[in-house]
């Protein structure tokens, strides 16, 4: 967290693993976006989408994570450990009631 922060690559608007901060916040944001979108003139529209990413680390496209990483400067060791941590991870995707096999 500390090289995200040092390097200014987290969105002002993440929440999640920051100290002080919560989905409060979120919420916050939202409300005052609609309201921000309901002031104009023309109204403005605003979309939301909401998605339970209780195990979202767990999910995530490893390849591709990796490589974000990679671009964002982490290298060396820390990015083997990384890609080693990651590996042997299974998931499964539940929809509609019906789980997926264990990828």
């Amino acid at each position: 967290m500390d090289f995200l922060v040092k390097n200014n690559l987290r969105h002002f608007y993440q929440t999640a693993y920051r100290a002080k901060h919560s989905t409060v916040d979120q919420l916050f944001y939202l409300s005052q976006s609609i309201i921000n979108g309901l002031q104009e003139k023309p109204h403005r529209k605003t979309f939301a989408v909401f998605l339970d990413l209780s195990a979202a680390f767990d999910r995530v496209w490893r390849q591709k994570l990796i490589h974000i990483i990679h671009s964002t400067g982490i290298k060396g060791n820390a990015l083997l450990w990384i890609n080693d941590f990651l590996r042997g991870r299974k998931f499964s995707v539940r929809f509609n009631g019906a789980r997926s096999k264990s990828h």
